[in-house]
This record gives structure tokens, sequence and C-alpha cells, in this order.
């Protein structure tokens, strides 16, 4: 997610610190930038979540998809929302 923000705002930021050009040889306009923010990398008990949430998501979707219509498919998602956290409901 920070990756996502920093793609999205890194451009922004630079409008609104103020860049001011400076005059370059020649009278060329050159332009100072700050350093682009490197995203940290992640941890390896960060991974793990991950990991583990990406499963959990698959199996849910999965549960999901097999509502055979709208009435199925709502059932089945108020019995996720008042399942206990990690229960699937069979």
């Amino acid at each position: 997610m920070l990756m996502h923000w920093i793609r999205t705002h890194a451009g922004t930021t630079q409008a609104r610190v103020g860049f001011q050009p400076t005059a370059g040889y020649a009278g060329t306009i050159a332009v100072s930038r700050p350093p682009i923010a490197q995203a940290p990398r992640l941890g390896l008990m960060d991974r793990i979540d991950r990991w583990f949430w990406s499963l959990e998501q698959k199996r849910r979707d999965a549960y999901l998809a097999q509502a055979v219509d709208i009435v199925d498919l709502e059932q089945r998602l108020l019995k996720l929302e008042r399942a206990p956290q990690g229960f699937l409901p069979g």
C-alpha cells in the first residue's frame, strides 16, 4: 500500500513543496528535485503475514464463488461477517 501511495503522490509533492527552477549554464533552466523516496523492504514476518492473508482471501473467494444465485451469495456474505475470525462456514 505504501508503494501505491508513493507512486501516486510522488509527482504531486514536488508541486506542493514549491519547486523553483534555477538558472543553469548558458541561460538554460535546471530544476532541482528532491531524491525519490524508497519504500522500506518488507521483513520476513510481514511477507509471511501477507502470504497467510492471501491464502485466507482465496479460501473466502472460493467459498463465495460456490453461490448459485444472488440470494445464496448474500447469505454466504452474512455468514462470513458473523463467523469468528479464521472460521469458514461449511
